[in-house]
């Protein structure tokens, strides 16, 4: 009775033991096929501030004060974001000028204003005119940088940084002082710029900083009254990531770099649709001296400033020795996207305009890869490159769907096939057949973001997966949804589990990108991402780690396996709750119940006893005496702050008002993933149980009637959810098992190793019989292994190397060995085979 074996043994012994032995068989005698030796990729687009105030080294926000003011607040995809729009302050206001602060030595002493009277250029059309009375008290303006929640920048002693401006004045003998200081006001670096003309030129300085602080500041001085004007103030640290001239900064690069990316993906993401088709990503406006780049307000909620640009990007992958995978600008605005109308219209680019955006992905390409004499390769070549980028890789826009894109893309992929029938031409699909059929794309981009036991289960998705079919990327995924613990362990298992599904198919599955990747936590939009930086610090998330681990010991050559290890049930966390999508209901009598009786009653529950959620609803509902009301346009949902682990019964009586669909109920599900039974759902037609991770399930036809009230019960019974109406069993499921070790194997020929990727994401060490046959072997090999006794341990800027690899010798290897893989952890284990005679 095996059942009975796993219960008795964990009365009996400590977690890391193992009731039965798990084993990996490796044929190593059968020819394998060929792993693709592009998988590990990275995503860069400025979400989180990866770009601004992120890998661009800029010290400086909002340099060319065209930020001036947050004017408009929307709602995308679930997440409201302040879109900046440059405004004109209303009389009687005082100027706010983001990432600046005007100092005087006295209340009359000086007042600042945006300018477009004379301005630098015709992309530039701002400048900051400040007008001082007197220059007593420490008078000027200085910068708070980038990070949020720390104001300011941080410096190193001895270190070298290269500040910049355009400025001018019509004050005679008018000069600035540009300094470093701490916040207390100490001078730790200065150099003057002693007379200023009166047309705009070009400033620069090199300040040496006699500390090392971390919140430091810009700040520019007046030699004495009069009027300036201030354009494009810089900062930047003189020793960038390879020394480049608007370069990148040094410290998260390194950890770039140290992952072996074989690809970068760029600009997004939704940066490249723009909320709007003028917020959208235009490459040639990335070009050139950067006080000429327009820049434009980013989605995500503040201003591009062009200044990592496509030439930045190019010039990244070659230093990163990585393969440029640019994403074109497809005519499909985000908010067209998402289907949500502003004004009513839907932003597309109209189809006789197509032509100009099609142009304009050829002509990327001509300036990656074309010769000198070509247009755009002169201006590559013009920006100091001459040699040919090689890009090979075009994605035709980011999470793009429907007629309109296929109508669009398509025109894309016989324009460039026709011209570049070399590259590789990337379309847009939510899932492995979700694609336009009017084409055939040479590879798809499918993005996920799900829960852990979601994952899991995806491990064998590509196993049967139609080899003739387009090749795959998978360019985002991450363990995301309602996780409560966002960047541990054990998520980065789970993506781990993930991972190493998409690498044993990599024959097919050719790229794969994390996202998010970096966020800067003085900003911080969204958790996980792979990389966390404030100023001066960064760490890597525990799937940081393990992709590096996987990306420095990449197999070549895949082989046939197969596993056998017990199944493992993940502990249930969750909670119940009620909700509704365009519809007004009411739900009173909310009980759970258990063996021991009611563990939780919503009539004598006070309002603070919930959790309102639901972003979109314009009517966000009461709860009040036990009766909640829920209604109106989009949706909102009350759950409990209880939490309930074991079999329990939740039932409660609930009535439709109006609307166009019924009720939602949420029960208690693995890894509090938000899953939720569906009653009167697909405008008021169908009962299902909707989430991650279930079994297949009968959708039955229901159709509510309005003012009825409707008994409602779900029982939760192990595995088992059986949820019933009015006393009728009308839908159910079961949570689908995981296993305890997830594998890839096969050979790195060019080492002669064979490889195995394991994860054992549960709490229980998996002894395990490793048996190659075939094969001869060293005696020893080489584990590197990813774990901690907590699941929930995690890295941090305080701790950056709580969870990391460790490597360690294996000794007695033969073709048939035991090896213990510990609870919570991924292994990369190293047998080296040995040479025929």
């Amino acid at each position: 009775m095996p059942g009975f074996c796993i219960c008795l043994i964990h009365l009996l012994l400590p977690a890391a033991a193992s009731c039965a032995e798990s084993s990996i068989t490796v044929q190593t005698d059968v020819p394998g096929i060929s792993a693709s030796s592009n998988l590990y990729g990275i995503f860069v687009e400025d979400w989180c501030h990866q770009v601004e105030g992120g890998i661009y080294a800029e010290m400086i926000r909002n340099r060319n004060f065209d930020d001036t003011k947050s004017a408009k607040e929307v709602l995308v995809a679930g997440f409201v974001m302040r879109i900046q729009e440059s405004e004109k302050v209303e009389s009687g206001k005082p100027l706010e000028v983001p990432g600046w602060k005007l100092v005087t030595g006295n209340p009359k002493g000086g007042e600042w204003a945006i300018d477009e009277s004379r301005p630098l250029n015709g992309n530039n059309p701002r400048s900051l005119r400040l007008t001082f009375n007197d220059v007593s008290g420490g008078t000027g303006v200085y910068n708070e940088g980038h990070c949020n929640n720390v104001q300011g920048i941080a410096v190193t002693k001895g270190g070298e940084y290269r500040f910049s401006c355009f400025a001018r004045s019509d004050s005679p003998g008018a000069g600035l002082t540009a300094s470093i200081q701490a916040p207390d006001g100490r001078i730790i670096a200065s150099e003057p710029i002693r007379s200023l003309s009166k047309d705009w030129r070009k400033y620069e300085l090199a300040l040496v900083s006699s500390e090392s602080m971390t919140g430091a500041r810009l700040f520019i001085a007046p030699n004495k009254a009069g009027t300036y004007f201030l354009d494009m103030v810089s900062l930047f640290p003189k020793y960038t990531w390879k020394d480049r001239s608007n370069g990148l900064r040094k410290d998260l690069m390194e950890m770039v770099a140290a992952l072996k990316p074989s690809f970068v993906r760029f600009p997004g993401g939704c940066f490249v649709e723009g909320l709007e088709l003028e917020n959208a990503w235009h490459w040639k406006d990335t070009l050139g001296p950067v006080e000429e780049r327009p820049g434009h307000w980013n989605i995500w909620g503040w201003r591009y400033s062009g200044g990592m640009g496509y030439f930045e990007y190019l010039q990244m992958c070659e230093d990163l020795g990585a393969e440029p995978l640019h994403v074109i600008n497809d005519g499909i605005s985000h908010l067209t996207k998402d289907g949500v109308q502003q004004d009513g219209v839907y932003r597309y680019q109209p189809m006789e305009k197509m032509d100009v955006l099609v142009q304009d992905a050829l002509d990327s390409i001509e300036y990656a890869n074309g010769p000198v004499d070509s247009i755009w390769g002169a201006k590559r070549a013009a920006a100091g490159h001459p040699q040919p980028f090689n890009l090979r890789y075009i994605e035709v826009g980011n999470e793009n769907f429907g007629p309109e894109y296929a109508e669009r893309s398509s025109m894309f992929h016989d324009a460039i096939k026709s011209k570049y029938p070399q590259i590789t031409v990337i379309m847009d699909t939510w899932g492995p057949k979700n694609f336009p059929k009017n084409r055939v794309p040479d590879m798809l981009d499918i993005h996920r973001f799900t829960t852990p036991h979601q994952f899991a289960l995806n491990y064998s998705q590509f196993d049967d997966y139609d080899r003739k079919g387009p090749k795959v990327y998978f360019g985002e995924w991450c363990v995301e949804l309602e996780l409560p613990n966002k960047e541990s362990l054990e998520s980065g298992l789970y993506e781990g589990v993930f991972l190493t599904g998409l690498e044993k198919n990599s024959d097919h599955v050719r790229m794969m990108s994390y996202a998010p990747f970096m966020n800067n936590l003085g900003w911080q939009n969204r958790k996980p991402n792979m990389l966390g930086f404030d100023l001066d610090h960064v760490y890597g998330a525990p799937i940081y780690w393990l992709q590096k681990m996987y990306s420095e010991n990449r197999i070549e050559t895949l082989l046939k396996f197969t596993v056998n290890s017990p199944e493992y049930k993940p502990a249930r966390l969750g909670t119940i709750g009620v909700g509704t999508q365009d519809t007004e209901a009411e739900f009173k009598d909310i009980l759970v119940t258990d063996s021991s009786g009611v563990i939780f009653n919503g009539n004598t529950a006070s309002a603070g006893e919930w959790n309102q959620e639901g972003k979109k609803a314009k009517s966000p509902g009461s709860a009040n005496r036990g009766l909640i009301t829920l209604g109106g346009e989009g949706g909102v949902a009350f759950l409990t702050k209880a939490e309930f682990k074991s079999d329990h019964t939740i039932s409660m009586k609930a009535r439709k008002l109006s609307g166009k669909n019924g009720f939602l109920v949420y029960f208690n599900t693995y890894f509090n993933s938000k899953n939720f039974w569906q009653i009167g759902g697909d405008g008021n037609k169908s009962s299902k149980i909707v989430g991650e991770g279930f079994s297949a399930q009968e959708i039955k036809k229901l159709t509510l009637e309005d003012n009825r009230w409707y008994d409602l019960k779900i029982e939760v019974r192990g595995d088992a959810i059986n949820c019933s109406i009015d006393g009728i069993l009308v839908s159910q499921t079961c949570y689908k098992p995981l296993q305890s070790l997830y594998v890839s194997a096969g050979r790195k020929d060019s080492t002669g190793e064979i490889v195995f990727k394991v994860i054992n994401p549960s709490p229980t060490a998996q002894l395990t019989r490793l048996r190659m046959p075939a094969a001869n072997l060293e005696s020893s090999g080489e584990a590197t292994v990813l774990t901690s006794n907590n699941p929930n341990d995690k890295n941090s800027l305080e701790k950056p190397n709580h969870v990391v690899p460790k490597t360690a010798v294996v000794r007695d290897i033969t073709p048939d060995f035991q090896y213990e893989f510990p609870a919570y952890s991924a292994t990369v284990l190293k047998l080296k085979e040995k040479k025929p005679r």
